[in-house]
């Protein structure tokens, strides 16, 4: 049924065709016929006007080639000399030049005054006085001559003079030129009815051409109307046929994949929306296939996922565990005070452990959300090395591991502009990862300069990782043994982080590794000196003021758990003259009225009736100069922002230990 109508579709665009094919040569002859109309009018006025145009430059230049030879003339004579002047004029009687009319061209002069000196057409006016002679169009020619000579040098003049050749007064078009020095005034010129009867001959001759080149167009567009009439139907039924051959490809594409075979398509239009065809099947193909991928890839990250959310769990309940257990173990009176010792560390290392899975999963969180920034400054690295030295050293030495660093640069040039926290981050995953997965031998760790750039490294003999393990190993939640039955620790996001953070830095991160022998991480940065060298001696200290001493503070501790509250009272203990405790944001502001003598505030966000941010915000209308420091769980930079945005001075994450928050507290004293 569809051929059928493609088939109806080709005769009508038959119809259509012819039908347009006629009106265009009905418009192509009207269109024609004003052209030729157009063309045949400026063409001969285009003849006459090149035929005047001949002749004025004709005639200019011999009067100017004339008055060029008599000032050569005089220059080379007296020209105060009359017989000399009369010799001129005898030889301008002479000349004669090529005219468009029947007769030579010749040239007459004339005094300033009006006084015929040279005339060959008229001999019986020279001598005479023309000053006050008119044509009969009532033009004086002599004033007309003399407001060319004087307005320019030189010029034409129309006018009516008496030709000998016809023996009547005839129009005629003269150049004029002045020579000054004798007060002469030389002109030639030609009779316009001459040039005119030129003109039509011309004319007459062009238009024979015309119309013989009229017929053979028409002759021409007849061949044409006929041609276009057999293009047509051949072209309609070449198309008929490709219409069919697309007919039965969208049938089969709709069930199996399938081409449209270019080579017998008659018209490279069709041979395009061929290709257009055989590229959107081939898309979707590739679209289909990519989406199976897709399809494979979503249950393998769904299979990851959860051994992710296993893992966590795991990693999560061990710490839990062992916290729990040993603090139940710790409610045993009859423990020996070093058997307490011992639980104390374990429940210390499980709390610190637990709280490395938190950060690195706030990380990995930032990184997602694109709230990790940079924050720049002038950075030691030679100094940075030997802190996570000096900071690894005993666990490497408790596991029997030799731990060295290298230094790539001298001390005046190590300092650099990076970011502190990401460098030493990058380099504690890497060295801890390294430890881990290492049970003898040693650990490598520094650096050295290439061009410019610092080429980092961190060297192991552990155990290695696998050639096809090795990529994987920077995915999140990844490890380098990620079974079921691994015997390390971890979340597997250490990795994740660090290359994050390199390119974060303009950096870039590799491995070298073989399972069993050495395994080697690198990592680059760019090396950039600051402007300005960091004075080490300006490093905030960590030791407290002596005001701690001398001057005991009254403080509110806003918080609504009772365990951190506790915990809070504690750690203030030797600094506080006195404890105020609030439970709820009104309870706070209520205690702040009655206290306006508070020194600080130590303000949780997550508090009942209203929120941390809202009461620090109250408060700060009640009084500007208390200290208030936010302590809470919420630890990314937006509440950090939020938290100074409110009014508070200073932020801490939870948790903290007593050193950290003792320290915020003494820098705002």
């Amino acid at each position: 049924m569809r051929i059928n109508k493609n088939i109806s579709l080709s005769r009508s665009f038959f119809i259509i065709t012819t039908t347009l094919t006629f009106s265009a040569l009905f418009a192509i002859i009207l269109v024609s016929t004003l052209v030729v109309n157009k063309i045949y009018n400026e063409k001969t006025s285009k003849i006459r006007s090149d035929y005047i145009k001949d002749q004025e430059k004709l005639i200019k230049y011999q009067v100017e080639r004339t008055v060029t030879g008599v000032y050569r003339w005089f220059n080379n004579n007296d020209h105060d000399d009359l017989l000399a002047q009369k010799e001129i004029l005898g030889h301008i009687s002479f000349i004669r030049f090529p005219n468009r009319g029947n007769e030579p061209g010749i040239l007459f002069v004339r005094s300033y005054k009006g006084i015929v000196l040279a005339s060959v057409s008229t001999p019986g006016l020279i001598g005479k006085d023309v000053s006050d002679m008119t044509d009969p169009d009532g033009i004086n020619t002599h004033e007309l001559f003399m407001n060319i000579v004087s307005e320019s040098k030189g010029g034409f003049a129309d006018y009516s003079w008496f030709n000998p050749a016809s023996g009547k007064i005839e129009k005629k078009r003269s150049y004029i030129l002045g020579i000054p020095e004798l007060e002469w005034y030389i002109g030639g010129g030609f009779w316009l009815d001459d040039i005119n009867s030129v003109i039509d001959d011309e004319i007459r001759e062009f238009k024979r051409i015309f119309n013989n080149n009229i017929w053979y167009f028409v002759l021409y567009l007849i061949i044409l109307l006929l041609l276009i009439l057999y293009v047509t139907y051949r072209y309609k039924r070449r198309v008929k046929n490709n219409f069919i051959r697309f007919n039965d490809f969208f049938r089969k594409s709709t069930k199996k994949y399938t081409t449209i075979d270019v080579d017998n398509l008659s018209y490279s239009e069709f041979v395009e929306l061929a290709d257009s065809a055989n590229l959107m099947i081939s898309e979707r193909e590739k679209i289909e296939m990519k989406l199976i991928s897709a399809m494979e890839k979503a249950k393998e990250s769904d299979n990851l996922k959860s051994a992710f959310l296993a893992n966590i769990s795991h990693e999560i309940r061990t710490p839990m565990n062992g916290i729990l257990g040993f603090a139940g173990l710790l409610k045993d009176s009859e423990l020996s005070s070093d058997e307490s010792s011992k639980y104390l560390e374990i429940i210390e290392e499980s709390g610190n452990r637990m709280l490395n899975i938190i950060n690195d999963l706030i990380d990995i969180s930032k990184l997602e959300t694109g709230e990790m920034s940079l924050s720049l400054s002038g950075v030691d690295i030679n100094k940075v090395l030997k802190t996570l030295y000096h900071f690894f050293e005993p666990e490497a030495e408790a596991k029997g591991i030799k731990l060295e660093y290298i230094t790539g640069l001298e001390s005046n040039n190590c300092i650099i502009e990076c970011d502190n926290d990401k460098i030493y981050a990058i380099l504690t995953n890497l060295i801890k990862n390294a430890i881990k997965f290492t049970s003898e031998g040693k650990i490598t760790f520094g650096y050295k300069l290439t061009g410019k750039y610092l080429d980092f490294f961190v060297r192991d003999t552990g155990v290695g990782i696998p050639k096809n393990k090795q990529d994987l190993i920077f995915e999140r939640f990844i490890q380098g043994d990620h079974s079921l039955s691994k015997t390390y620790e971890g979340a597997g996001l250490g990795l994740a982080i660090t290359k994050a953070y390199v390119e974060m830095l303009k950096g870039e991160i590799r491995i070298e590794s073989e399972p069993g022998k050495e395994t080697t991480f690198y990592f680059t940065i760019p090396y950039k000196p600051p402007a300005k060298k960091r004075n080490e001696n300006n490093e905030s200290s960590t030791e407290m003021k002596e005001s701690f001493k001398n001057n005991r503070l009254k403080i509110l501790i806003v918080e609504d758990d009772p365990s951190s509250d506790i915990y809070l009272t504690v750690v203030v203990e030797k600094i506080q003259r006195e404890v105020l405790h609030a439970k709820t944001g009104t309870e706070a502001i209520e205690l702040i009225e009655k206290n306006p003598d508070t020194d600080i505030i130590l303000m949780d966000i997550k508090i009942p009736e209203i929120d941390g941010f809202e009461t620090t915000k109250r408060i700060r209308e009640l009084n500007k100069d208390i200290v208030i420091i936010a302590q809470t769980a919420f630890a990314t930079d937006h509440d950090r922002e939020m938290a100074l945005k409110s009014g508070c001075n200073d932020y801490i994450a939870k948790p903290f230990d007593k050193t950290e928050l003792l320290n915020i507290i003494n820098k705002h004293l």
